[in-house]
């Protein structure tokens, strides 16, 4: 009798674990982060920006490709950008990682490159006056040789697309690298 009582506790333990790893209104995500997460996830999960303004020996990608997926209970996203040529992908650069930092209270980037370059920050929203909003993350990227950097990045949802635009801090500012507009692939 006491093994059947044990087995059963254990039991509901487990189904109610897996309850609240399913269930992410039991997360204390703000309903920003979960729209953002439904929103690059969607569909096929992948999208495509044009580098022609940005091609070149050093950088011989026609676009860049990024794809998103759920982690798992749907408390995460993770990601990677890689680089196409001629439509076919050659190369993966970055893999990432958000969530939501449950007693920080805040989302978290982690992002992991090829080089061994380790970048982490935070992801904030901000409301813009059209009523739109917009998405922050600012974080410090580690390089292998111990030295380190800040970038920005802001993200604005549309319909079937979004714009990043991508800021290094320098000489004491934000200073604007790049911005691309990345669509939604088809599935």
């Amino acid at each position: 009798m006491k093994n059947v009582l044990m087995l059963a506790i254990i039991f509901i333990g487990f189904v109610s674990a897996a309850h609240s790893q399913n269930n992410p209104d039991q997360a204390g995500m703000p309903q920003w982060l979960k729209s953002h997460f439904e929103f690059m996830t969607e569909g096929t999960g992948r999208w495509i920006t044009d580098n022609s303004k940005f091609k070149s020996e050093n950088e011989p990608f026609d676009e860049y490709g990024t794809e998103w997926a759920w982690g798992v209970g749907k408390k995460s996203i993770k990601g990677r950008l890689f680089g196409l040529k001629d439509k076919k992908e050659v190369a993966t650069f970055w893999e990432y990682r958000v969530f939501w930092h449950p007693l920080e209270k805040r989302a978290v980037f982690q992002q992991f490159g090829a080089g061994g370059v380790f970048g982490i920050g935070e992801m904030r929203v901000i409301g813009l006056p059209d009523g739109k909003s917009e998405n922050l993350t600012e974080a410090t990227f580690y390089n292998p040789d111990g030295t380190n950097r800040k970038d920005l990045h802001k993200l604005t949802e549309n319909k079937d697309e979004h714009t990043t635009q991508s800021f290094s801090f320098e000489n004491g500012s934000w200073e604007l690298r790049r911005v691309y507009i990345w669509r939604r692939a088809p599935k």
